[in-house]
């Protein structure tokens, strides 16, 4: 053995290391644990509840694309927030949210500048789009950085003489999500919550 100060410095901290540990083994490297949020339990389709739900469409339920009479009673806000894994940070989104046209309604059709002024995105986006079809809205939202929580605010007409409304009138589906690495073709889901004024 070689016997220098430098050396004998090197093999004291080695028995100064089996001392501590009782292992000459290299520590084991930190797994950083990242809580990933649940997935949301998607809502039953039910035709002829008033609700394209559960994977509805108007094809397969006519029925529920039907908008019911409502005549406009006061204001309800709802808040759609986009979730996914936190690894993924979406950048760019186009949701569909679903809603029971007894409950909730909102004034003109498709990109009608009244629609339009109904919906809330915060926060500006570099693209955003609506369009209404009297029983669901097609959101898009595109930004340089991660979409913000929530990601579009929407506010409805009540109806007169209907019950409050509740999540339980509201569907949303993610129809499109992607990141700065490319599209998610799973993971991304939005989360619809009424919100008080």
């Amino acid at each position: 053995m070689i016997d220098t100060p430098h050396c004998r410095s090197l093999w004291l901290a080695a028995a100064l290391m089996l001392l501590v540990t009782g292992s000459m083994a290299a520590a084991e490297p930190r797994v950083e644990q990242v809580e990933v949020p649940p997935t949301p339990v998607p809502k039953r389709a039910v035709c002829g509840d008033g609700l394209v739900s559960g994977g509805e469409t108007c094809e397969t339920c006519a029925e529920d694309c039907k908008p019911r009479a409502c005549t406009p009673a006061g204001r309800h806000k709802v808040a759609v927030a986009l979730q996914s894994h936190p690894a993924w940070e979406p950048t760019a989104a186009t949701i569909h949210l679903s809603y029971r046209t007894d409950k909730l309604s909102l004034p003109g059709t498709g990109k009608d500048k009244s629609v339009v002024e109904r919906v809330d995105f915060g926060e500006s986006s570099s693209i955003n789009a609506v369009f209404d079809v009297d029983h669901s809205l097609r959101v898009v939202r595109a930004d340089a950085k991660r979409i913000p929580v929530p990601m579009v605010v929407v506010e409805f007409d009540g109806c007169e003489g209907a019950s409050p409304p509740s999540v339980d009138d509201l569907d949303c589906v993610v129809e499109g999500c992607a990141h700065v690495g490319g599209v998610l073709k799973d993971g991304c889901f939005c989360i619809p919550r009424l919100v008080a004024d």
